[in-house]
């Protein structure tokens, strides 16, 4: 609604302006006495200057006389924002309710979301708990991917493989990044699903919703979203920036990055921002780098006075080249003392020599602790129970050290990300009473990796960094997204409902790496693929595999272990020892690395209404939300891949199904398939004083499961040659399965979160903040039923299940639950304009399993089994840490300290703590026993930053120092999170 100017509307208004020119004179005033003094703060008040004008009139942009300097700073003000004049049709809203409206943001400080409920909102207002990670705070924090934006945040879990784990679909969400103890997979860019290529390159803020919000977004797990808002053009005037870093670890120094953002005013209709960024950075480990750039283009245009369209236009294209560990070392000394001289216990349990006993375990490191749970008649032994950073290798004397710097993926291993997007949002009053967004967004993301991983054998001096395989995604997909906000007074109540729908198309490919025999991996490339007659070696690579072009010398090169002897090609990985040999380059034996295309097309179609009403002078809001959703898809499908492959295009109607194992293909996913869902919320907000609101809401969730059927991916010609070779009729068996539920769907997937919280803004939002308790279920999970496996006769090489195990048949259950409950909250603290602090905590007082069919008992149970259940029954939920506590404060000084030097410098000071969080659930690593577990740190990091002025530019220089006193930890994995590392930006602003 625009109700007619009163008085009071018009006092207010003029008091705006009075604010707005009084902190440009006062900053002014301070910058021309001393050119030095108060740049952060003055930045500040632009900021607010900027937000100001946005509430006088976005959508027209200052007219020329409005744009200029002030006269009492015209060389030391370009920061500094004039209001914007009036809209030329007063009647116009001028701000779109889809928009975020920041009259109070400045520096950490975010009052309003454009996530929580799609229409732009007062935080304190909507009965969830939400983040707002400013560009500030972000840059502060050095954050530089996906992960980094959960450490500061309470009830979370991080995952430091982000940045080359492969994305997957909705159902199996890359990495295990958690709040309030489960996973997020809603990772969202302006309120679209991202697929890959989690950027902070062009990021306005960062949005955390905790807890279940698919009633906005669709489907997802109950942890919650994580939701990009990237920079928009601008029609006030804002400084072009450009920032330079150089970075790096202890010993480890060389990374590079150069940042653009530049906004560009070209009248009051039209406005451009662009923000690039170019990274040539570098990793704590050997071999590690990230190579990459972005670039971000937005148009926004104003095509009429009235101002009621407005259209803007966005364009990305990113690339990033990855070489990144994901390991540490967990393997046990113990496993390699006992190859080394094997005990007697061991000996007598198996009966067997030393020799042969060495053979036993010598790649066997869970036979080994099976031995000695066995001779210890203890079953709870614990297989990992220490990590360090780096791998213990046997150097070229033969001493046992500790290689802090060795990469477990080897120098060959990359991942490479690649997303382009386009999107065009139009804006549109239709009335005072009905708003209209419509959003068309074009994806084409290409995820790529080539990997190998190195594991160690008992004799400690050899790795096998065999298992070499590629994988790749590719996705094209556009999305057509229409929402109209109705405005109305009715029953006593102002009223803004929302309508929306999406549509949407997806070609989804993935290319998985084919061992087809001596094409992949082409070894024929490497030293070895040649005979050396006179030392009696000869090749395992067939003639016509082996490299074609001598000129090089293939044909004469041979690497050799640290005895002599010649290495086959394939040995070169299988038996890498590095204290004698260089690391080997798996990009060298992967020149074909496709297959065939696996590809699917889902179309969604998703239809959502809420409503939001405020009552009793807008101390009450109440929020009611549906959301129903389909994805349809005519299931797998085959595509040609060529230079490698060249078939028929949905070659999977033309491939023999007997062939369809050799690509990968699976009759069950073969199937057309439709999954349907609703997700729903409920809840209220009441000002019970003056910026002292209380809430509660309930928010209903789904997910389609990944696993199609209770049988899962079993194919039915698998299950006709194994009942073949036990004697068994296939037709009977393959019947057997389907009565026994093998073809049954699988029901969705549900979260419940119920949560009551109190949200305060106090002395005048110097205190903002929110506190919760909450309950959080998901019921209907899918595991795998290990006990139904086992007791399959069709996963046994013999009849009456003897024999060596293989999963033919994989049977899941769909009905496990689990459950946490805690409280946690957060504030940010700006007692002053020159100090600021954010501080969140939590705590999970109840993190369980309530159902698991899986693990349910028999009397024919065995031992494996009773302990499964014992564990999952008694440990708390994965990456669930109990406490977690985060404080991150910032000091600018406003007085010189040092002669006349010193005001404008900041310090800032973080610490971020985890209890101890499980990583798995299971005997090798339950924590219970002293198994290895993550979190139980303390961590520090630091920011300073100083401005000054160098021949009329205003620059800026600030070292961004994390984990500062070099603490080993993990943040929810097995991996060791970064050590101490440093970053040094310069940025000018002009």
């Amino acid at each position: 609604m625009n109700p007619h100017k009163t008085p009071i509307d018009l006092a207010k208004r003029i008091m705006a302006i009075g604010l707005a020119g009084l902190l440009t004179t006062s900053t002014a005033t301070a910058q021309s006495t001393d050119a030095n003094a108060f740049r952060q703060l003055q930045e500040e008040n632009a900021a607010l200057r900027k937000r100001l004008a946005e509430i006088e009139g976005r959508t027209q942009p200052a007219t020329p006389s409005d744009t200029r300097p002030q006269a009492a700073a015209p060389a030391v003000q370009p920061a500094a924002t004039s209001l914007a004049a009036e809209p030329v049709d007063k009647d116009v809203l001028v701000l779109s309710p889809f928009e975020v409206s920041g009259e109070k943001d400045y520096g950490y400080l975010k009052t309003n979301s454009a996530t929580a409920t799609k229409i732009g909102m007062d935080i304190q207002k909507v009965p969830l708990n939400i983040s707002v990670i400013s560009e500030d705070f972000i840059k502060d924090t050095n954050m530089k991917d996906i992960q980094d934006v959960l450490r500061y945040q309470s009830s979370s879990a991080g995952d430091g493989r982000m940045g080359i784990i492969q994305p997957a679909t909705g159902f199996t969400p890359s990495g295990i990044m958690t709040l309030r103890g489960f996973p997020i997979n809603s990772r969202l860019r302006n309120g679209l699903l991202r697929y890959n290529a989690y950027s902070l390159d062009n990021v306005e803020r960062v949005e955390v919703i905790k807890g279940p919000a698919a009633v906005f977004f669709g489907n997802a797990f109950p942890g919650g979203v994580i939701n990009y808002v990237t920079k928009q053009p601008s029609f006030s005037k804002i400084p072009t920036t450009v920032t330079a870093s150089y970075s790096g670890y202890d010993d480890r120094i060389g990374g590079e990055r150069v940042t653009l953002d530049t906004n560009q005013v070209f009248s009051e209709k039209a406005a451009m921002r662009v923000v690039g960024a170019w990274d040539n950075g570098i990793g704590n480990q050997r071999f590690e780098y990230q190579k990459g750039y972005s670039v971000n283009a937005g148009l926004t245009l104003i095509p009429f006075k009235s101002g009621r369209l407005k259209v803007a236009i966005e364009g990305e294209v990113l690339q990033r080249l990855r070489n990144q560990d994901d390991n540490s070392y967990i393997w046990p000394t113990q496993w390699l003392d006992d190859y080394k001289a094997p005990p007697a216990a061991l000996l007598t349990l198996t009966g067997l020599s030393a020799t042969a006993y060495q053979a036993r375990i010598f790649n066997n490191v869970g036979q080994w602790i099976a031995d000695k749970r066995n001779a210890a008649n203890d079953q709870y032994l614990p297989l990992y129970t220490s990590v360090a950073r780096g791998a213990y290798i046997t150097d070229a004397s033969g001493n046992r050290v500790l290689d802090e710097k060795f990469n477990y993926y080897g120098s060959g291993t990359y991942t490479k990300d690649e997303n382009s997007t386009f999107a065009v949002v139009t804006d549109f009053k239709a009335t005072d009473w009905l708003d209209i967004r419509h959003n068309y967004t074009s994806v084409q993301s290409r995820f790529d990796r080539v990997f190998s991983s190195a594991n160690p054998y008992a004799d400690g001096r050899r790795y096998n960094l065999g298992g070499v395989a590629t994988q790749g995604y590719q996705i094209d997909a556009y999305y057509h997204q229409l929402d109209a906000v109705f405005k109305a007074s009715f029953a006593g109540m102002d009223n803004k409902i929302l309508v929306g729908g999406l549509m949407g198309e997806t070609y989804n490919s993935f290319y998985g790496s084919n061992n087809h025999t001596n094409l992949f991996p082409f070894y024929g490339y490497l030293p070895g693929a040649y005979d050396k007659p006179d030392e009696g070696y000869v090749s395992p690579i067939p003639a016509a595999f082996r490299h074609p072009v001598l000129g090089w010398g293939v044909d004469k090169q041979f690497i050799r272990d640290r005895f002599g002897k010649i290495l086959t090609p394939q040995q070169i990985f299988s038996e890498y020892d590095p204290g004698v040999h260089m690391n080997p380059d798996i990009r060298r034996i992967t020149p074909i690395d496709r297959g065939l295309v696996d590809h699917s097309r889902p179309k969604r179609e998703e239809w959502y209404v809420n409503w939001q009403g405020s009552a009793f002078d807008n101390r009450l809001t109440a929020f009611l939300g549906y959301r129903e959703e389909k994805t349809s898809t005519v299931g797998q499908l085959v595509a040609a891949n060529p230079p490698w492959f060249i078939v028929d295009d949905f070659a999977l109607q033309n491939i023999p199904q007997a062939d369809w194992v050799t690509y990968g293909l699976s009759p069950i996913f073969s199937r057309p398939r439709t999954t349907k869902g609703s997700s729903k919320m409920i809840g209220a907000s009441f000002e019970v004083k003056k910026n002292v609101s209380v809430y509660a809401s309930v928010s209903q969730t789904f997910l389609p499961s990944g696993v199609t059927y209770l049988g899962g991916d079993y194919d039915p010609n698998a299950v006709n040659t194994r009942a073949t070779l036990l004697g068994l009729n296939g037709s009977t068996e393959n019947a057997r399965l389907v009565s026994e539920g093998g073809l049954t769907e699988v029901q969705n997937e549900k979260g419940l979160n119920m949560e009551f919280g109190v949200k305060v803004a106090l002395d005048d939002n110097k205190i903002v903040g929110t506190a919760s308790v909450f309950r959080v279920n998901r019921k209907n999970r899918v595991l795998d039923d290990t006990l139904r496996q086992f007791n399959e006769p069709l996963n046994y090489l013999l009849p009456n299940k003897q024999g060596t195990f293989s999963r033919i048949v994989r049977w899941y259950s769909a009905s496990a639950e689990e459950e946490n409950e805690g409280a946690e909250f957060e504030v940010i603290w700006t007692p002053k304009r020159n100090y600021q602090a954010v501080i969140s905590g939590s705590w999970i007082w109840r993190s369980e399993t309530l159902a698991d069919p899986s693990l349910a008992l028999t009397p024919t149970s065995t031992v494996a089994q009773r302990i499964q259940n014992e564990i999952t029954f008694s440990s708390r939920l994965i990456n669930t840490p109990e406490f977690r506590f985060n404080v991150f404060q910032k000091y600018t000084f406003s007085d010189n300290f040092i002669g006349d030097y010193g005001r404008g410098f900041s310090i800032g000071l973080g610490t971020r703590y985890s209890s101890e969080i499980n990583i798995q659930n299971n005997v090798n690593m339950w924590t219970a026993r002293g198994g290895l577990a993550a979190g139980d740190y303390v961590v520090f990091d630091t920011v300073f930053s100083y401005p000054f002025e160098v021949f009329g530019y205003k620059l800026s220089g600030t070292l961004n120092v994390s984990n500062v006193t070099d603490k080993e930890y993990s943040e929810g994995n097995y991996n060791l999170a970064e050590p101490r590392s440093y970053m040094f930006s310069l940025g000018m602003k002009f």
